[in-house]
């Protein structure tokens, strides 16, 4: 017993091969190659997924439009199969290098050594704030055309933004649909010859409110309507 309580200790004190920041996708795909390749991984998540409002994941290959949450849950089941992968529920509240790596400091937790960091904690999708859009975020109104692009092709579509990004953006738009308008919500037309080469209409008025039929179908309403199929 008290060679087994020897080995967990001198386990517990052995720097992980990687701490994986993000328990996503990313984390979690990252954490089972490291996992096949016999390493000592730390999966750190906070259970806050950025596409956690999607009701499926597009562009995946071998996967349908899965949900989010059944991607993550399988995932980790299949990392169960890797006694050398800890998924651990937690935020990193900070590192600091050490001679040998890292030292990760979790929330109201102990710190751990780690030989590297791997950053997979993704992107946050905060939707911009105009009345309505709630009930239709994750539905009808997306922020990635190319996760949900496909989805809405060859419908009227319409893109919120302002500036040259803005216009970048409402080309990439307009591969998935003829019908583009670009929604400056009162910022001025950025102009350009591109945009009308392209198809893409500008309106420049500002955005009183969005509206939709069970979230599926949506209407900008500015100073007149603007139907976004």
């Amino acid at each position: 017993m008290t060679d087994r309580l020897h080995h967990l200790d001198a386990w517990r004190s052995t720097p992980y091969d990687a701490v994986i920041v993000g328990g996503g996708p990313a984390g979690l795909s990252a954490a089972l190659v490291l996992g096949r390749a016999r390493k000592r991984v730390l999966v750190i998540d906070d259970d806050r997924p950025a596409n956690a409002v999607s009701h499926g994941v597009g562009g995946l290959l071998g996967h349908d439009r899965v949900k989010p949450a059944d991607l993550r849950r399988s995932g980790r089941e299949q990392l169960e199969q890797h006694a050398n992968v800890e998924v651990r529920r937690g935020a990193v509240a900070d590192v600091e290098p050490a001679a040998d790596g890292f030292f990760v400091t979790l929330a109201g937790a102990a710190p751990v050594r780690a030989r590297a960091i791997v950053l997979a904690h993704g992107l946050r999708y905060d939707p911009p704030p105009l009345p309505g859009i709630e009930s239709l975020w994750g539905r009808s109104v997306f922020h990635c055309a190319f996760c949900d692009g496909w989805e809405v092709r060859d419908r009227p579509l319409a893109f919120h933004g302002s500036g040259p990004g803005a216009v970048r953006s409402a080309l990439v738009l307009a591969g998935w649909s003829n019908d583009v308008v670009l929604c400056t919500d009162g910022a001025p037309d950025p102009g350009g010859a591109l945009l009308a080469e392209a198809g893409v209409r500008v309106r420049t008025e500002p955005i009183a409110r969005l509206a939709g039929n069970e979230g599926r179908r949506c209407a900008s309403v500015v100073d007149r309507h603007l139907r976004c199929g």
